[in-house]
């Protein structure tokens, strides 16, 4: 699949190079040949060729850059629409590589649990060949004996179940990783750094910080988050930035909000916002090294515990037919 940022950034070479809009998004499409990408590509053509859509109502119109229209379009008509692209390339970039370091370190552990209960369900059937392989006579009636008829007779029911109950911890555990101890400071860490990162691209841009605020909410999936930024943007409207700056005192340090208030007194609110974004991310980078650690060991006794729960009815009999064979 085709990363939509990829393909604005072809375009921007493309328009620096020189190339009409209609040459680049014939070129672009033409190169893709039959995706998906390709047919949206020529409706954007057709739509400022033939129509007379702008850049950024076009895209819109086809659902591409979802995020970054209202910055594309406020550098669209103020004639700064190469620079405002490659402003919008160099953000998403940044906020793109803190994704994948997190999909990365999340994939690992996760892949893990669930294949130790694969494996678990797997070593029920040879739990099933001990049970007709040893005599019943020695071991029935035992403890491993009973676990292990228990694992084989409902395995069907047991392991289904296992596995969705962990599957609706990992989805609750993502769902509130702004409150949970261990995890909310690194959470709240990249989302302060992309919105932040997000609201100076879109104030050097053109847009009001009222706007831009609003803008970062649109971008913001975790609710507790979302609300404050609406709150901040309404805000921002009765009584200006400067007068709403206090409101982030619960998300930056003292430091970060001297740096936002003297930036803001100066006329150049956007830098010290920029700034703080910035530094959250790569706090965020050197929180996500020193938790990825612990969140893989954690994963590794899971499956070290998870397999030694359902080999214990296995060693039980074992044991206990040795003994009386003995």
């Amino acid at each position: 699949m085709i990363n939509e940022i990829d393909v604005l950034r072809s375009i921007q070479y493309m328009i620096d190079a020189g190339l009409s809009v209609h040459d680049t998004i014939t070129e672009l499409a033409g190169s893709m040949k039959y995706g998906r990408m390709a047919a949206r590509l020529e409706v954007v053509d057709n739509l400022t060729t033939n129509l007379g859509y702008k850049f950024a109502d076009a895209f819109e119109s086809v659902g591409l850059f979802k995020r970054y229209i209202p910055i594309l379009r406020v550098g669209q008509e103020t004639g700064n629409l190469p620079k405002v692209m490659r402003e919008v390339i160099a953000t998403a970039d940044k906020i793109d590589a803190i994704n994948k370091k997190i999909k990365t370190a999340a994939i690992y552990p996760i892949a893990l649990v669930f294949l130790s209960i694969l494996l678990g369900f797997g070593i029920s059937f040879l739990l099933q060949k001990v049970l007709v392989t040893l005599p019943q006579d020695e071991i029935k009636g035992t403890i491993g004996y009973s676990i292990a008829t228990f694992i084989v007779n409902y395995r069907w029911i047991i392991f289904p179940v296992y596995m969705s109950a962990i599957a609706s911890a990992i989805y609750l555990i993502i769902k509130n990783l702004s409150v949970i101890p261990v995890l909310k400071g690194f959470f709240n860490a990249v989302i302060l750094g992309q919105s932040f990162k997000m609201i100076s691209l879109a104030i050097r841009s053109g847009l009001s910080v009222r706007e831009s605020f609003e803008l970062a909410s649109n971008m913001i999936n975790e609710r507790r988050w979302k609300r404050a930024f609406i709150l901040i943007s309404e805000e921002i409207q009765d009584k200006g930035f400067y007068n709403c700056i206090d409101d982030l005192s619960g998300f930056v340090s003292p430091t970060d909000m001297l740096i936002i208030k003297s930036t803001t007194k100066g006329g150049n609110i956007e830098s010290g916002i920029d700034f703080v974004g910035e530094k959250k991310v790569e706090n965020s980078y050197t929180m996500l090294e020193s938790i990825t650690p612990f969140i893989q060991i954690g994963a590794f006794l899971f499956v070290v515990i998870q397999i030694v729960a359902v080999m214990s009815p296995l060693y039980l009999m074992i044991f206990q037919f040795a003994s009386k064979v003995g």
